[in-house]
């Protein structure tokens, strides 16, 4: 006897077409945890690369300009350059930053100094 084969036609069987469901099942469910990870993923990876842009526009901001605006310690000299007027100068350079008059309360502060000094007595 000789045997050949033939690419025909076949028919599935009830329990082979409920195998196939049921892996169709899980594969359909495994793409959609595989997609909504990669979109997890991607979020993360656009947020991680618009901050670097910031810092990048940051930077490049402060070389343009050679500076930028920060808090600094700054001292309060009464009465300097005269009376009636304030001294602001800044600590880390010592470079005046401006003077300019008193306002009404600065001029009684020695008011309430003497007080609390005769209090102390």
């Amino acid at each position: 006897m000789r045997t050949s084969e033939e690419y025909l036609r076949y028919n599935f069987s009830e329990s082979e077409i409920k195998e196939f469901s049921k892996k169709l099942a899980y594969e359909n469910k495994q793409l959609e945890e595989l997609e909504e990870a990669k979109k997890t993923v991607a979020a993360e990876f656009s947020s991680k690369i618009q901050s670097a842009k910031s810092q990048i526009s940051k930077l490049a901001t402060n070389i343009n300009n050679g500076y930028d605006y920060r808090e600094i310690k700054c001292e309060i000299l009464f009465d300097v350059p005269e009376t009636g007027y304030k001294t602001i100068k800044r600590l880390d350079t010592n470079e005046v930053v401006r003077v300019e008059e008193m306002t009404p309360q600065e001029l009684q502060r020695d008011l309430f100094e003497e007080e609390l000094s005769y209090e102390n007595q």
